[in-house]
């Protein structure tokens, strides 16, 4: 192995290692694993050819999350302004590599689609766009906003999107929009690296505040001055139980986090839909359900940020050991954490729920629609089994990781009733939220059982 591949190596270790020790395992794991379970599902459903496509697509997608979300940030983290002009080749070397798993990446994603049928010509463009705007953004380059307008796309009307998908399909086109993005990933990524000077360390400000490296989250920060934050702090109901004395520690109250964010979405959507009233966009159902399957995906978060933040509170948590409410015996401490976190939890996914279901009233949804709605409700309900864990000794996990685990769990109850549904002729939503609500009860069971047994879970995390 060369040098120069052997400094990629250890750069692309060192950039995980960032993020978690073991994002690495992660990573390659899913790949294969998705890998397999995706191309066999589809070239079983759509042929051989299809089954390949997506035996590349899904290695592609993957490689492309994890570059925007886990290569890219511990990159940067690396890249401190003593660094780069300390260390100026080692600058160089960490955008070569950005640049190159980018383009490897969106190679075997443009091989892919040439294989599936169905695939459509703006995936490619919208992929590259997206990557890009999303990691300018998590860097704090405002200007990679411009990149971020494919994500607009389902909110134009019928005729602008065939309009698009025509322009896209003629030949030329895509070559020269995608070498047009390629041009531009250069200066893009040499931005995101920059050599001192006062732009650099006004990028790491912003980081050290999205990551929360004051031992608080961007979103926290941002959310303390609100009033009814703190009204609600002194004079909410039940504020000196134990249980919510316990979920001071997770940091902000995420329920009411989540109702003020819903309610300003909604609000928003609802002044935008009001404003369009009359157009031909005001009949297309698109904008809303993506709206309402982003509620559900809102009550996701809270689910994946509960024990990413219990790990950077421990000052808070062994401050909550010593108050007198505070149980000593382990197991009732547990119960008594678990207890309070699952019921914070299922209050949020109850109101995620209830503005997906008025969000759909609202457009129109009657009868077996309003059901299937339901249904997508239920299937993310598994994901409330990643707030019980043994918080002592597990081991601490990055904020994409929960995200991804979330979203996995919410997975399995349609994946079984896929299979299901094409062997056995169940009815795929029905059958989907049975699955689905017997694995949150199967999970939550065992881990709740788990952590009732484990060591005392303030402070999280010292005995790993």
């Amino acid at each position: 192995m060369s040098a120069r591949l052997q400094q990629y190596r250890m750069l692309w270790q060192a950039a995980h290692v960032q993020i978690h020790p073991r994002a690495q395992t992660v990573l390659w794991s899913a790949i294969a694993i998705l890998t397999v379970a995706v191309a066999a599902l589809m070239g079983a459903a759509y042929g051989v050819l299809t089954g390949l496509g997506w035996a590349l697509c899904t290695p592609a997608g993957l490689l492309l999350f994890d570059w925007t979300m886990a290569l890219v940030p511990g990159a940067l983290g690396m890249n401190t302004p003593a660094n780069a002009q300390l260390v100026p080749a080692m600058r160089a070397r960490l955008v070569e590599l950005v640049l190159l798993v980018w383009f490897a990446a969106v190679g075997l994603l443009a091989a892919g689609l040439q294989l599936i049928p169905a695939a459509s010509h703006l995936v490619l463009p919208f992929a590259m766009a997206g990557t890009l705007g999303v990691a300018t953004l998590i860097a704090g380059v405002g200007a990679g906003l411009v990149l971020m307008l494919p994500f607009f796309f389902p909110f134009l009307s019928e005729g602008w999107q065939e309009w698009l998908r025509d322009a896209a399909a003629q030949p030329g086109v895509m070559p020269l929009l995608a070498a047009a993005i390629i041009l531009l990933v250069i200066p893009v990524v040499r931005a995101l690296f920059p050599r001192g000077g006062e732009r650099h360390w006004a990028m790491r400000e912003h980081l050290a505040l999205l990551s929360g490296g004051s031992g608080s989250s961007a979103l926290w920060e941002g959310t303390r001055r609100y009033s009814v934050r703190r009204f609600l702090a002194r004079h909410g109901p039940g504020r000196h139980t134990p249980g919510a004395l316990l979920l001071h520690a997770l940091g902000p109250n995420l329920f009411y986090l989540m109702v003020s964010t819903t309610i300003g979405a909604a609000l928003a959507f609802a002044a935008m839909t009001w404003h369009l009233r009359g157009t031909p966009i005001s009949d297309e159902s698109v904008p809303t359900m993506l709206m309402i399957g982003g509620t559900m995906l809102c009550f996701l978060f809270p689910v994946a940020a509960v024990p990413f933040w219990l790990a950077r509170t421990r000052g808070e948590q062994a401050l909550v050991r010593l108050a007198p409410v505070s149980p000593v015996d382990p197991a009732r401490f547990n119960a008594l954490l678990a207890r309070a976190m699952l019921r914070q939890g299922l209050a949020i996914w109850a109101w995620a729920s209830a503005v997906s279901l008025l969000l759909a009233l609202a457009i129109g949804a009657r009868g077996i629609e309003l059901v299937w709605q339901a249904c997508l409700c239920c299937v993310t309900l598994s994901a409330l089994a990643l707030l019980l864990r043994d918080h002592a000794r597990a081991p601490r996990w990055g904020m994409v990781f929960y995200g991804l685990a979330a979203l996995g769990l919410s997975f399995i109850g349609p994946i079984l009733a896929v299979f299901g549904a094409k062997w056995l002729g169940w009815p795929i939503w029905s059958s989907a939220t049975v699955s689905s609500l017997m694995l949150t009860g199967v999970l939550v069971h065992r881990r709740w059982r788990r952590m009732c047994d484990a060591p005392i879970a303030f402070p999280v995390g010292r005995l790993g």
